[in-house]
């Protein structure tokens, strides 16, 4: 790896000008016009992901029971990377607004690479699947799809990845609409190719669980592709020097781990507290309360998603507002942002409780026989329970999504990464352990401990944000460079400016 210093250069050819700054009445505007198009994305990725779940359900209750558990695995090891490479957004947004356009890019480059060499190392341990899922064990008819499909989902691992860095760029630069177009062409093909490989059409064999997850690596690899392709072209290689700046520096990789190795920790230990509570404590209940787990959980998406585009988005907001120093608009930008969050999953959670039972018949295959629909009917009253525990936590998840995020923009990572490894692993598990093993409250018993755990967790970043302590962090502390003098002469930019991309 090796250092690059700066070294002033006179661009090959004038840089575009900035389009003049729109004038927004409201902070909400604001809000909606950055949110909006990364909630279309993420909800499109989320309906994704529920098609494609729908899609594995129906071929059977083994294979629905397996692939949830698997996905979660999967995101255990990615999430580490993935944690750190959320916080692109936060330099990118910063130095944008600071108009050091070129350090956008560099730091970009720096995430691409850490993404390429988590994906390469995740393949290590394709070979040792089996043994991880027998240490697991859940039943042998379960397993084996488990195996199968956490394989070849470690092939999107470095796409995912680029995916993080690249919607972190294009995000920091207020041009959401980009990762929004290019999502959901993704998405659609990722769907397409769901029903090509996992029921075999169009003379492909059928693959179902390998289908499904090699769809998803193939639709992650090409939404990263073309999204590089685009920061390297036109006007974003122009005025962010994308093609210039692309050599490994050491001090803005450990800048970036400095501040995204916490979120990566509380990420990946995040995701393992859940891994566990399925794979552990909910899998030992049998196929039956696995199967409707996984079923409430694939619901919750629908909820949980979308408002995770809208933290996205006040990462953005809130770091472009730090990054010119205005601390009251950051603090406004993220109230609204979790106003809105906090009606938006109280809704969902509405819709959770009174529609709990007929919810879980959306995965369930029409039964032929009196015994499929003695199955069916337990499945979906393990469900209905679920979804009513659901529908009250809603609203504190919306909290610690949104001021998690908001906190993020600000580059303080450290506090919510120790309150969510510290409230993951010493009120979550022990809960659901007390409830299940203990009390003998099954299923339901499992849900109750999650729910303790996100109402706490989302009070406690609540008042972490309120506290402001955040306003004295500077992720630029260290500063290896002087800014170009063509990268000071832009005018000053305002909210929601955004950037010519040609």
């Amino acid at each position: 790896m090796c250092s690059e210093s700066f070294k002033p250069e006179t661009p090959a050819e004038p840089l575009p000008e900035l389009v003049p700054p729109r004038v927004y009445r409201s902070g909400l505007h604001e809000v909606l016009a950055m949110a909006f198009p990364i909630i279309v994305a993420m909800a499109s990725s989320t309906v994704m992901g529920f098609a494609d779940y729908v899609m594995v359900a129906r071929v059977g209750v083994e294979q629905a029971a397996a692939v949830s558990p698997a996905g979660i695995l999967v995101f255990v090891f990615v999430s580490f990377v993935g944690g750190i490479l959320s916080c692109t957004n936060t330099f990118v947004s910063q130095s944008f607004a600071r108009h050091e356009f070129s350090e956008c890019s560099r730091y970009v480059w720096q995430a691409l690479y850490i993404a390429v060499i988590g994906g390469a190392v995740s393949l290590l341990l394709w070979p040792v699947s089996p043994w991880l899922f027998r240490m697991i064990g859940h039943e042998a008819d379960v397993r084996v799809h488990e195996v199968v499909y956490f394989q070849w989902r470690l092939l999107s691992i470095a796409g995912m990845g680029a995916c993080h860095a690249m919607t972190g760029f294009f995000q920091g630069i207020s041009r959401p609409k980009v990762s929004m177009v290019v999502a959901l062409v993704a998405n659609a093909l990722n769907v397409f190719l769901n029903w090509v490989l996992i029921y075999g059409k169009l003379g492909f064999p059928a693959m179902e669980v390998r289908g499904a997850a090699l769809a998803t690596a193939i639709a992650a690899t090409l939404q990263a592709v073309v999204l590089v392709g685009l920061f390297l072209s036109g006007g974003y290689a122009r005025r962010f020097r994308s093609k210039q700046v692309w050599r490994m520096s050491r001090e803005r990789m450990a800048r970036l781990l400095h501040v995204g190795w916490p979120a990566g920790l509380s990420w990946t230990l995040d995701v393992l507290s859940w891994g566990i509570f399925m794979n552990w404590f909910v899998g030992r209940l049998g196929k039956l309360p696995l199967a409707a787990s996984n079923m409430a959980g694939q619901t919750l998406h629908l909820s949980f998603m979308p408002t995770v585009g809208l933290g996205i988005a006040t990462t953005a907001l809130v770091g472009q507002n730090i990054g010119r120093r205005d601390f009251d608009t950051a603090r406004a930008r993220a109230s609204t942002a979790l106003k809105l969050a906090m009606g938006y999953m109280f809704f969902m959670g509405l819709m959770f409780f009174l529609f709990r039972h007929r919810i879980p018949h959306i995965f369930l295959k029409e039964a032929t026989t009196a015994a499929e629909s003695a199955v069916n009917l337990r499945i979906v009253e393990l469900c209905a329970n679920v979804l009513v525990l659901a529908a009250i936590f809603q609203a504190f998840d919306a909290m610690a999504i949104i001021n998690n995020s908001a906190l993020k923009g600000a580059g303080d990572t450290r506090f919510p990464a120790l309150a969510g490894v510290l409230y993951a692993w010493l009120i979550f598990l022990p809960l659901v352990w007390l409830f299940t093993d203990v009390m003998d409250w099954g299923v339901a018993g499992a849900w109750g401990g999650a729910t303790v755990y996100i109402c706490a967790l989302g009070l406690t970043l609540l008042w972490r944000w309120k506290r402001n302590t955040w306003e004295k962090i500077d992720i630029f502390a260290t500063k290896p460079f002087e800014p170009a003098p063509y990268a000071e002469s832009p005018a000053p930019h305002e909210p929601g400016e955004e950037v010519s991309g040609g």
